[in-house]
């Protein structure tokens, strides 16, 4: 399975990490840290009531290099220009060419950074919040209930929020079931995208949106494209949208948020 291949080239990557740069370093750079920005708080205030997460992403398993020419920084500002809310920045170098720098590099567009890996150690969220990330994923059907607990705990004494994500029906519930804990802080990702298969689908997001309790943080994630994607997921319930694909094929990524946007925030007064 191709997520099982990614988690065991993660873990020993992660290794070669540990070995090369102690927890006490790590420890010691995320003391020397700015505080988190509040990522939840951002996609919450989002006009229109939908918050837009733009992700920088170069290449991914399914799709190959998808973004020749990527400089994070301005890629990043182009992005909160076109109305990024927050935005997601992959760190996994092996299948997404991403990189911890890469936190560091969007730090300049003033907006919430979520660190997007497979977190499946401590010694990640403490590297990501050295890096600048205010905010972690977290993926149900990589993390058993206890770790996935664990990190969650310790990314919220960290003063970081969390995006728990989940494809499948009962990790979705998991989900919804640790925000319901710290609904201010907890967002529930609902990933369109099967991490087995690779298949797509916005109906996974509009069936769990019919399901998943009032007062959650809803983000939906893959798959979108379009205004009309946009405005139905809004109309369904969703409080975010994670968008990375689109936007990073486009010749010009500020004019592709705006236009993805406009279908909600044309007529939006204050949030």
């Amino acid at each position: 399975m191709i997520l099982d291949a990614i988690v065991r080239v993660v873990e020993r990557r992660l290794q070669e990490r540990m070995a090369q740069r102690s927890l006490r370093e790590v420890e010691r750079a995320v003391a020397d840290a700015e505080a988190p920005r509040g990522f939840a708080r951002a996609v919450e205030a989002a006009p229109g009531r939908l918050g837009l997460i733009a992700e920088l992403k170069r290449a991914s398993p399914s799709a190959g290099v998808i973004r020749d020419e990527f400089d994070v920084a301005a890629l990043a500002s182009d992005l909160a220009r076109g109305g990024a809310d927050a935005l997601s920045v992959l760190t996994e170098s092996d299948h997404f060419q991403g990189d911890l720098a890469h936190l560091e590099h969007a730090a300049g567009a003033a907006r919430p950074r979520l660190q997007k890996d497979f977190l499946l150690h401590e010694y990640q969220v403490l590297e990501g919040r050295a890096a600048g990330a205010d905010a972690l994923l977290l993926i149900a059907e990589v993390l058993g209930a206890r770790r996935s607990q664990e990190l969650c705990t310790l990314a919220l004494d960290l003063g970081m929020d969390v995006l728990f994500e989940a494809h499948e029906p009962d990790s979705i519930r998991r989900a919804a079931t640790a925000a319901e804990r710290q609904p201010e802080r907890i967002l529930v990702g609902v990933n369109n995208r099967n991490l087995r298969t690779f298949e797509v689908s916005l109906e996974v997001t509009l069936r769990a949106l019919q399901e998943l309790p009032s007062g959650l943080l809803v983000v939906s994630e893959s798959g979108i494209g379009s205004p009309d994607d946009v405005r139905l997921l809004r109309d369904a319930g969703a409080r975010g949208i994670l968008v990375g694909e689109s936007l990073m094929r486009a010749s010009d990524p500020e004019a592709a948020a705006r236009d993805l946007m406009q279908a909600v925030r044309a007529a939006a007064g204050p949030a």
